[in-house]
């Protein structure tokens, strides 16, 4: 058993009590698991920031409801079920554990001679309730496993001791949005609204009565789509890591760590499904394929141009030219050269008299014309880093 007292250092007991503490169960995981994804390797990193994209159908929901339920009949450990609103929360939470309740009570008998089964299990009122057992009377005793919040309604969360409570892992559901406006916040604080949210959920989980930090709290962020553009990619750096054809990442001195699950042996054949041939390119793109935003497209250095102006966005500062032949003109973002005058886009770029602070960015006659050029495909980034940072606010101009 893996205990505080025996650790100097707070950092290497929250990794080992993750990577060890529940390792009972790995096994488990494994034999349930079938022709689909498991989530053994990524648990024995000991992360508490984990990050899991795909195609559709290879069990990343499933998976990680086994484990929180496994995690809650072995050892008493609940859960939070997360979104970040609450409609969506009551339209998916009810359903999100049936594949793993039917799976557990259909193979945990022959792999565990001691496991009940599963009588009952419902959401009622932001709880999850769990019932293994009948009263007298036969009726059901349902006892709390779990708990659900809405990331956007997280603020009124941070009065509830969750960690005095039992809770020890979150799953955060579709953190990966296709409508980029669905993010918390808007254009110019969405990358700091939507992580400044999660760990502020992150720490009213992990601390307890005379422990203002646990360590051993963990979260999964499940996601269908492979794109470097994410509020919390930009924020905690992921998107420095991320390359097209990476599939696990683990940076050593990181607390976080990603993985892309490639398909499984259950969707082998899915070119050959209905749905895969219905679809549009764009549409297998997103549900068949964990590669989408993070290429090389629309990424070029500029030929023969001008220097148009200097842009600070985010605080760096950057080059606008124009191709010098003006009948098939394309925009470029670029390295910066020296200026007299630079426009900054956004308050935090806004640094002293040789800066300008623009009175609407999406009123801006540049950065409109910006946003056309890309709309027609003339518009080019001198890298990915920058062209995730650009379409962040070309996005919202019409």
């Amino acid at each position: 058993m893996i205990k505080l007292e025996d650790y100097d250092n707070l950092l290497d007991y929250g990794h080992d009590y993750l990577a060890m503490e529940d390792s009972d169960v790995y096994k488990y995981l494994e034999k349930l698991s079938g022709d689909f994804w498991c989530c053994k390797k990524l648990l024995t990193y000991g992360r508490p920031f984990n990050f899991i994209t795909s195609e559709r159908s290879v069990g990343k929901s499933t998976q990680i409801g086994l484990y929180l339920l496994l995690i809650w009949i072995k050892k008493g450990k609940k859960f939070i079920y997360c979104r970040r609103d609450k409609d969506t929360i009551q339209l998916t939470g009810p359903k999100f554990f049936d594949n793993a309740v039917k799976i557990l009570n259909d193979k945990m008998p022959k792999l565990d001679k001691n496991f009940k089964q599963i009588l009952g299990f419902k959401l009622e009122g932001g709880k999850y309730l769990y019932c293994d057992t009948l009263d007298e009377e036969d009726k059901e005793i349902w006892i709390e496993c779990g708990y659900t919040v809405a990331l956007s309604l997280e603020a009124k969360t941070k009065s509830t001791p969750f960690g005095d409570l039992g809770v020890y892992n979150i799953v955060f559901d579709e953190f990966l949005e296709r409508d980029q406006s669905k993010y918390l916040g808007n254009a110019t604080t969405m990358e700091y609204a939507e992580y400044e949210a999660i760990m502020s959920l992150y720490e009213t989980v992990d601390r307890c009565i005379g422990r203002s930090y646990r360590n051993e709290t963990r979260i999964f962020f499940l996601g269908n789509i492979g794109t470097v553009y994410c509020p919390l990619y930009m924020t905690m750096g992921l998107c420095e890591y991320i390359i097209t054809g990476s599939r696990f990442i683990a940076p050593k001195d990181k607390l976080w760590l990603m993985e892309r699950v490639d398909g499984v042996k259950a969707t082998d054949k899915k070119a050959e499904s209905f749905a895969y041939n219905l679809g549009t390119e764009r549409h297998r793109k997103y549900a068949f394929s964990t590669d989408t935003a993070d290429d090389n497209t629309f990424i070029k250095k500029p030929g023969v141009s001008i220097y148009i102006e200097s842009v600070c966005l985010e605080g760096e500062i950057y080059g606008i030219r124009q191709d010098a032949d003006a009948v098939c003109a394309c925009y470029y973002i670029c390295d910066p050269e020296e200026s007299r005058r630079i426009i900054a886009l956004d308050n935090e770029s806004h640094k002293g008299m040789d800066y300008q602070l623009i009175k609407s960015w999406k009123e801006y006659p540049l950065t409109k014309r910006l946003a056309d050029f890309y709309k027609t495909g003339r518009l080019y980034f001198k890298d990915g880093m920058t062209k995730q940072k650009f379409l962040k606010y070309l996005q919202f101009i019409d």
